[in-house]
């Protein structure tokens, strides 16, 4: 079965689940009858009570094939996923006072919707109903951890693990076999290796020795791999794993496949209904500040700048202006200070509270911005950027943002190579559910007035 058709088959059944579960319970509740006073308004709620149910069961990873494959994984996520999704339910249908279940059947619910969804996704991985896409895979280290690696990838292929090739740093060993694989080359000769055999994923059992190999394979972004290291000691004990890793051998990501399709696809959609209803919601303070700016100072309400964005290029981003007119026609384009003299009264106050982002909205709605990503940089800058710092062109394989990980991690005086770091560390690791927290935490910060100032990173 292709991956397609096993993601409409699942979302297909997810939602009979989902209603069959409530439908159930009013069964099971009212000794075979469907109360009409209640069951009346459910059905016509039953549209929005999927929708938010399979966003969350997307949100927890109940839609990860490889997650879903370890039936304890399979159990927390859907009981995650059920729990707060019937929770945003019932709070919903509260103030909305369209029905509210009856405090018996929303228990009954609770139970029979986990339980029907995690033997739903046990049978799943049980049958193997979905074939995983083979991943060509190249190991890197010729020790114990290696032999012992390809092993478990071996009797882990019905994930799509295939391994390639070996390489180490003995030149004497290529062409030879080694726990059941060829010894493709050196370790020097691995970017072109990932080329030339159409690797897909790169296992480095000697992280610490192998870093300058590291660094080169994250600049091959080209080649859209995924770079996993097996930790030393030393390293778990410093740092944090995020990966489960193969059979028993723990794993941390340095470069990971992009998200799929269709997490762009949802991100997107998101983005664009946010948009739209916060334009138009607030249509009128919109205007009252647009109003406020020209009053203030001599010049237009909007303020129109070239930035970059995904894929590096370049479009027009909109903001209220909050310097005076013409502030860059001596100096030229230069980075905004915390008490930068060009930024106005009302300017100062905007750029505290972050509402001259506001225009910004419209290049959501374009598709040239997200609400969460890297915060775009202007053509001059970015220039300079890429030449002085190494990765910073990474930064851009995903759409800027509104707000990102680095405008709630670090303050705005921070270097460029710091906002970097917070961005590269957001692009390896996106996720709704990280987008959501960096929502959050903005909205927190600008209430606070923690992590805004009058400055900016940009002018």
């Amino acid at each position: 079965m292709k991956k397609s058709t096993w993601t409409m088959l699942t979302l297909v059944v997810d939602a009979c689940l989902i209603n069959g579960g409530i439908v159930l319970s009013f069964l099971m509740r009212y000794g075979g009858e469907l109360p009409r006073f209640n069951f009346d308004p459910y059905l016509r709620m039953a549209v929005w009570i999927t929708v938010i149910q399979l966003a969350f069961l997307y949100v927890f990873g109940c839609y990860d094939t490889r997650k879903m494959s370890d039936y304890w994984d399979i159990f927390a996520s859907v009981l995650q996923a059920v729990t707060l999704g019937l929770l945003l339910v019932v709070t919903l249908t509260f103030i909305m006072r369209s029905f509210s279940f009856p405090r018996l059947v929303f228990l009954i619910t609770w139970v029979v919707q986990i339980l029907l969804l995690t033997l739903w996704r046990a049978l799943e991985a049980r049958l193997a109903f979905f074939k995983f896409e083979e991943i060509p895979v190249l190991v890197v280290g010729m020790e114990e951890t290696a032999l012992y690696l390809i092993g478990e990838m071996e009797r882990h292929r019905r994930f799509g693990y295939r391994v390639v090739g070996v390489v180490g740093r003995d030149p004497d060993a290529v062409g030879e076999e080694y726990g059941g694989a060829r010894v493709m080359g050196t370790v020097a000769e691995v970017p072109e290796l990932v080329a030339s055999l159409g690797v897909k994923y790169v296992v480095i059992t000697t992280p610490i020795r192998e870093r300058q190999l590291v660094e080169d394979l994250i600049k091959v972004r080209s080649a859209h791999i995924r770079v996993d290291v097996v930790p030393d000691l030393y390293e778990i004990m410093v740092g944090r794993i995020d990966e489960v890793g193969i059979g028993d051998i723990p794993l941390v990501s340095l470069v990971k496949l992009p998200p799929p399709t269709y997490h762009r696809t949802v991100k997107t959609i998101i983005d664009v209904a946010l948009a739209v209803f916060f334009l138009l919601a607030f249509l009128p303070l919109w205007l009252l500040i647009a109003l406020t700016v020209v009053l203030t100072s001599r010049g237009p309400a909007f303020y129109r700048q070239a930035r970059v964005g995904k894929d590096g290029r370049e479009y027009a981003m909109f903001k209220f202006r909050t310097m005076l007119k013409g502030a860059e026609e001596e100096t030229g384009p230069v980075l905004s200070s915390y008490d930068d003299e060009r930024v106005t009264g009302c300017g100062r106050f905007l750029r505290r509270s972050r509402l001259d982002e506001i225009p910004q909205l419209l290049n959501i709605i374009a598709g040239q911005m997200s609400f969460v990503g890297p915060r775009p940089e202007r053509p001059e800058f970015v220039a300079r950027f890429s030449r002085e710092i190494i990765g910073y062109d990474e930064r851009f394989a995903v759409r800027p943002g509104l707000t990102g990980l680095a405008q709630i991690s670090g303050h705005y005086a921070t270097t460029t190579e710091n906002k970097l770091k917070f961005d590269l560390l957001y692009i390896q690791n996106q996720s709704l559910r990280l987008d959501l927290k960096i929502i959050m935490k903005t909205l927190a910060a600008v209430l606070s007035g923690e992590g805004s100032s009058g400055g900016r990173e940009y002018s």
